[in-house]
């Protein structure tokens, strides 16, 4: 009696422990899916937060839009990758200039912060000759750059590329230079 006893009671044993089993891991997965959602709901607000920063004085703001909607017009839509634009500031022939730029990836080792702009993912390459300017606000932009590593490696569908240079005639205006 002893043998068959110890046996039912093995046998509930196994049971209940997988139930038990199933139970926890169900628990574990509704928990992982919630922090998941949480995870998720961070970052659409820090994007959405990051959307509200303006890092561009309106005059750039404006020719910055301006430069996507060229872009767009001009170059069309890659259908394998998302389109970036590339902003630097420069010193060259005793002139200082404001440098947007397009293109799918970006150079890891330039790269200063990004900012996004109407969608569109703005990166930074920085101020290397320390123009004096108030066209960006440095301090506004988002500098966790590993929200960016999907973008560092891909391709576009072509090469074309469109670059407009701005003159900056005194700390807060712009010419486009022609040439």
């Amino acid at each position: 009696m002893e043998k068959k006893l110890l046996v039912i009671v093995c046998i509930v044993m196994v049971v209940a422990g997988y139930f038990i089993t199933g139970y926890q891991d169900d628990k574990r997965k509704e928990q992982n899916e919630a922090i998941a959602i949480q995870e998720r709901e961070r970052e659409k607000a820090t994007q959405d937060s990051l959307e509200g920063l303006k890092p561009f004085n309106p005059l750039l703001e404006k020719e910055i839009i301006n430069y996507v909607n060229t872009v767009s017009k001009d170059l069309g839509k890659s259908k394998s990758a998302r389109r970036l634009y590339y902003l630097t500031l420069r010193k060259q022939d005793g002139k200082e200039y404001l440098v947007l730029e397009t293109g799918y990836g970006f150079n890891q080792d330039k790269i200063q912060a990004f900012s996004r702009l109407n969608g569109n993912i703005i990166i930074y390459y920085g101020n290397p000759d320390n123009i004096e300017q108030n066209l960006v606000d440095t301090s506004k932009f988002f500098e966790n750059l590993e929200q960016l590593d999907f973008y560092k490696d891909q391709k576009g569908t072509e090469d074309k590329t469109l670059t407009w240079r701005y003159i900056i005639t005194d700390k807060d205006n712009l010419i486009l230079d022609k040439k």
